[in-house]
């Protein structure tokens, strides 16, 4: 029997009411099921074939052996692979790269210097120097940079947020070449569960800040120990140095899934406690429709003020969905290869040498201890002196004639030390780095030319290093960056200029800044390199030119002194080229007669 609570019948209220509940129940276990799949096939792929090679080449960055042959008694490590890096990183992201933004279109503004300026304000404000230290690291490491990039309002009218994120806890769509074609990008990461319900996001729809996250009651902290917390990048790290993260029964895991349309977060692999529209793709929508409507009512206007003469024609912008939805992670590979989303390294190439020059380095100084102890026999009937047998100057054995003697020891190859310094030879080469840029002293034999051709051959190289970071990392990374700042800021967006005369701040238009813009990205190196190649290009025009007597030599210092030497100032090179005024004659003092 139905009991008729006068409102209306109670069993049908709650039996409509469980009824909705399971279907919204359905709902988010198809979307869990969705992502987590997203996720499964991103970690297995990687973990298959990447994992353990990523592990290991951090492993022999910090001076670990990988794969011991040799069952000795020494343990040496020659720390080449750590010097290696080193030596690379401190070339390419020794500073923060400049960005000028190109315009793709002959109506849009041109006047781009500005752009820079506050990609440039950006890294300043969120310490991108040492930041890419650190990504570029991972990157010669494990042959790929990754990082998520985010809008964090302030005061000012807020600024681009980086964060590195370790590859092995990426997640990139394993059926994609390269983030262009990637179906979906994310992060797993691990954070308290205080942390997720502090979290704020804007809603767009109430124009209110709001909790970010939801069903945070269901989450347990700790839910991953012992498991899935063992594999992140973290937990690998911290066992292979013998340590444990302290506070580790605080956790929980996050999964972060992006598309173009949606955002969806799951904890502990178990809840989804985020699922929204993809803010970029809502803000851009938005904005496009503002842009329609104002286009529309402009038209309508000129058409009612020109009975019908004029007509300004329709809004001939479409909306692009696949730009709109940004993915706001940059992921870029030291050595790319056209079929394959995730890259290879230097230190991939030279791990095996690293290993056989550890093994030689153990083999040789085995060898010499041998020398230097040798080991000894001794008489049975004589077993109890062996603990008094150790070598010592002037020591006197309390033993007859012929009761001990010494084993011959192994003979020390005499091309030990050569096949070591080849071995150092290959690895350098393989990793285009040069001993005189490693700042290792050339021998005497050394000419001028062959350390001119050593420093020019590793230039190519790392030109070449430099060449694909700027034109594929940092380039993904001003990308998103100029779309940020274009969803975000305003008319009245507040820019601070450093420069030789201070700090400087102004007001930006960015709004005038439509449509897409192509990023020119350069590196220091590749500016110092440029640099260095036009000096030494001018200098030796200057040689030719003072070499001809009839050329003018005072016009030839004014035109090529600026060339040669560009960091000096005008004033400075006109104190150089301005010969010195004669000194006036003294005039002898007249003698009194």
């Amino acid at each position: 029997m139905w009991y008729n609570s006068g409102n209306g019948d109670a069993s049908i209220i709650n039996s409509m009411a469980k009824s909705a509940k399971s279907s919204s129940d359905a709902k988010e276990n198809s979307v869990l099921g969705k992502y987590m799949k997203m996720f499964n096939d991103s970690w297995t792929y990687a973990q298959q074939n990447y994992h353990q090679v990523w592990e290991n080449n951090w492993k022999l960055y910090r001076n670990i052996r990988v794969k011991r042959n040799h069952p000795g008694t020494i343990e040496a490590f020659v720390p080449m692979v750590n010097s290696t890096v080193n030596t690379i990183v401190a070339s390419l992201f020794n500073s923060n790269p400049s960005v000028k933004y190109i315009p793709n279109r002959v109506d849009q503004e041109d006047e781009t210097e500005i752009l820079n300026d506050i990609y440039q304000d950006f890294a300043r404000r969120d310490g991108w120097a040492l930041k890419n230290k650190i990504n570029g690291r991972q990157g010669v490491i494990t042959g790929n940079y990754f990082e998520y990039l985010e809008w964090q309002p302030d005061e000012n009218g807020g600024y681009v947020h980086k964060e590195v994120v370790p590859i092995r806890d990426a997640i990139i769509d394993p059926n994609a070449h390269n983030l262009d074609d990637a179906a979906y990008v994310g992060r797993r990461f691990f954070t308290s569960k205080k942390n997720l319900e502090e979290a704020t996001i804007y809603n767009p729809e109430s124009g209110k800040v709001e909790k970010r996250y939801k069903d945070l009651k269901d989450v347990q902290e700790g839910a991953g120990m012992g498991g899935v917390d063992t594999e992140s990048d973290k937990a690998k790290k911290d066992e292979a140095l013998g340590s444990v993260s302290p506070d580790r029964q605080s956790q929980v895991e996050i999964i972060e899934i992006w598309t173009h349309k949606e955002v969806v977060v799951i904890a502990n692999r178990k809840l989804v406690i985020e699922q929204r529209e993809n803010p970029y793709y809502a803000l851009s929508k938005a904005k496009f429709n503002q842009r329609k409507l104002e286009h529309e009512m402009e038209r309508a206007q000129v058409l009612l003020e020109t009975a019908g003469a004029e007509d300004i024609g329709p809004f001939d912008e479409d909306f692009n969905e696949h730009n709109a939805g940004l993915i706001p992670f940059a992921h870029g590979c030291e050595y790319p290869d056209v079929s394959l989303v995730y890259g290879s390294s230097d230190v991939d190439i030279i791990a095996d040498e690293q290993e056989l020059l550890n093994t030689i380095t153990e083999l040789n100084i085995e060898a010499a201890l041998y020398q230097l102890f040798p080991e000894r026999r001794i008489d049975p009937k004589f077993a109890d002196k062996i603990d008094n047998l150790d070598p010592a100057p002037g020591k006197v054995y309390p033993l007859p004639m012929g009761a001990m003697d010494w084993q011959n020891p192994p003979a020390i190859p005499n091309n030990i030390f050569a096949e070591r310094t080849n071995i150092k030879g290959e690895i350098r080469e393989a990793a285009s780095v040069s001993e005189i840029s490693k700042g290792i002293t050339a021998t005497d034999s050394t000419t001028a030319t062959e350390i001119k051709a050593m420093l020019g051959q590793a230039d190519i190289r790392i030109r070449e290093k430099a060449d694909s970071l700027a034109q594929g990392f940092f380039k993904q990374e001003a990308t998103i960056v100029f779309k940020l700042l274009q969803l975000y800021a305003d008319e009245n967006y507040m820019v601070r200029m450093v420069g030789e005369d201070g700090v400087n701040w102004g007001r930006v238009d960015i709004t005038k800044f439509k449509g897409e813009y192509t990023p020119m990205v350069t590196l220091d190196v590749q500016a110092q390199l440029e640099k260095s190649e036009k000096q030494e290009a001018y200098m030796g025009a200057f040689q030719m030119i003072i070499a001809d007597s009839t050329n003018n030599l005072q016009a030839a210092k004014e035109i090529m002194y600026p060339k040669m030497m560009p960091d000096l100032s005008a004033e400075e090179i006109d104190r150089i080229i301005t010969p010195p005024e004669p000194e006036m004659p003294v005039e002898a003092p007249l003698e009194e007669a």
